[in-house]
C-alpha cells in the first residue's frame, strides 16, 4: 500500500507539472533620428536658445566677466542654482580681482544657503581688495544679519552708509539691524532718515 501511495503521489506530481513557455517581449519602437536629436539637444541645453547663445559668446570671449555672470543668472532662473554657483565659483577663481564676480558668487552662495562661506569669502575679498562701493559692505551686513550675527552686521551696515549716505535702503538695513539688537532709539533715528 505504501508502494501504491507512492505511485499515486508520483502520478499527481507529474500531472501537475506545467509547461513554461517564454513569450518574447516586443522591443520598444526605435526613436526616429529627429526625436533622438531633439532629446539630445534638450539634454545638452541646446534646446534653450538663450543658453546656447550665451555659451557660444563665452566660448568666443572667455575673459568676458559679464557674459559669465549672465550665463550663471540664466541657469539660476531656469532652476539650476548649483550650476549657477559653479559658474560663479569659476569666475571668481579666474578673476580674483573682480568685485563683480565676487558679488555674484556671494549671491549664488546665499541662494544655496551657504551664508557662512559667503561671509568668509566676502570678508577675505574685502581685506585683499579694499572697495569703495557700498554694495560690498551692505551685502556683508545682510549676510551677517541673516545668520543672526547682528552685532557683527552693524559695522558693515555703518561702513556701507559712510560710503553712500543718501541711499534709503542702507538706512533701512541699519535700522533693522539695530532694531534686532534692541537698540530702539538708534533704530528709530536710522528709520527716521528714510
Amino acid at each position: 500500500m505504501t508502494r501504491r501511495l507512492w505511485l499515486a503521489a508520483l502520478g499527481l506530481m507529474s500531472a501537475s507539472c506545467v509547461q513554461h513557455t517564454q513569450v518574447a517581449k516586443t522591443p520598444p519602437a526605435p526613436q526616429s533620428v529627429w526625436d533622438r536629436q531633439i532629446h539630445n539637444a534638450i539634454d545638452a541645453g541646446d534646446g534653450d536658445y538663450q543658453l546656447r547663445v550665451l555659451r557660444e559668446k563665452l566660448a568666443a570671449d572667455p575673459d568676458n566677466i559679464p557674459i559669465r555672470l549672465e550665463l550663471a543668472k540664466a541657469y539660476r532662473e531656469r532652476g539650476y542654482p548649483d550650476v549657477a554657483l559653479e559658474i560663479c565659483r569659476l569666475a571668481a577663481a579666474r578673476f580674483p580681482e573682480s568685485g563683480e564676480a565676487q558679488l555674484a558668487l556671494v549671491r549664488a552662495l546665499r541662494d544655496m544657503n551657504r551664508r557662512t562661506e559667503a561671509i568668509d569669502g566676502l570678508t577675505a575679498f574685502l581685506k585683499a581688495h579694499p572697495q569703495t562701493g557700498s554694495e560690498y559692505f551692505s551685502w556683508l551686513g545682510i549676510l551677517r544679519d541673516e545668520s543672526g550675527l547682528w552685532p557683527l552686521g552693524e559695522p558693515a551696515h555703518r561702513k556701507a552708509l559712510d560710503l553712500a549716505p543718501s541711499l534709503d535702503t542702507l538706512h533701512n538695513n541699519l535700522g533693522y539691524n539695530l532694531l534686532m539688537q534692541k537698540k530702539y532709539a538708534e533704530a528709530a533715528g536710522s528709520f527716521g532718515r528714510l
